[in-house]
């Protein structure tokens, strides 16, 4: 899972720099939860601008614990990002989830992640700004994302590194220790974690993805290359569950 780390930041910054001044566009806007993928588009959004021209909202809905606030701001001091806001989004879960008698974990996590989207995009409409988002490409295979959710953005700059690639750069970026060594979670709800939801560790997904996605491996490939009968199941489990989410919205040509 090795890239050449330096050559991507500069392709990433290159990126947005030239997207910005082609559309006449000032800011971006992101959400920062506390967690690797949002403090590392963050650190690559600064490097690439300045820090006044990015905004860092984070978004608690009563699951999102003092810790991960702590850890949201110390990314933000960490890039000298001085407009970092605190939108609470409970009044507003809290309603739809009364309105659709949804009070499922699931349920909570996706109309919390909808909620968040809404928010980012109203504070990018009054700001004149745009909204960055922090998928990565594990996720995106894995569809281990809200449709309408944290799926949607403006731009993205690390959508084309799995997992362990964001860590790498991360690091390269100076992202803090405890944020890129804590469990990924998206915080749906209390105590969820992205690889118990998953049923599979980061590391080991990548692996297994690269070599179905974009190797075009058999799974008896992997199997004789050493890798678990059990984990490449789990992953084409995973990538079959979600087809769906990665196709186009279909419609009847005239």
């Amino acid at each position: 899972m090795k890239f050449d780390v330096q050559k991507f930041t500069d392709k990433a910054c290159n990126f947005l720099q030239n997207y910005m001044r082609d559309n006449n566009l000032n800011k971006v806007v992101i959400g920062l939860s506390g967690g690797v993928d949002s403090a590392t588009a963050l650190a690559l959004a600064v490097r690439a601008l300045d820090p006044d021209r990015v905004i860092a909202v984070t978004m608690p809905n009563g699951v999102l614990g003092f810790k991960d606030r702590d850890d949201a701001r110390l990314a933000a001091e960490t890039f000298g990002v001085k407009d970092l806001r605190d939108v609470d989004i409970s009044p507003a879960v809290e309603t739809f989830c009364e309105m659709l008698s949804s009070d499922q974990p699931k349920c909570v996590g996706n109309i919390s992640a909808r909620c968040r989207m809404i928010t980012l995009y109203d504070i990018a409409r009054r700001e004149g700004a745009i909204v960055l988002g922090t998928e990565n490409k594990t996720e995106h295979f894995l569809g281990y994302f809200t449709k309408a959710g944290d799926e949607v953005s403006d731009i993205e700059l690390i959508r084309d590194l799995w997992k362990t690639q964001v860590r790498e750069l991360a690091r390269s970026l100076g992202v803090p220790r405890e944020i890129i060594e804590k469990a990924p979670s998206a915080r749906l709800w209390e105590g969820q974690t992205d690889e118990d939801e998953l049923g599979v560790i980061y590391e080991l997904a990548d692996q297994i993805l690269k070599a179905l996605v974009v190797d075009q491996k058999q799974d008896e490939d992997l199997v004789r290359e050493g890798f678990q009968t059990q984990d490449v199941a789990k992953v084409r489990e995973l990538m079959a569950g979600i087809a769906f989410k990665l196709q186009d919205v279909p419609f009847p040509k005239v």
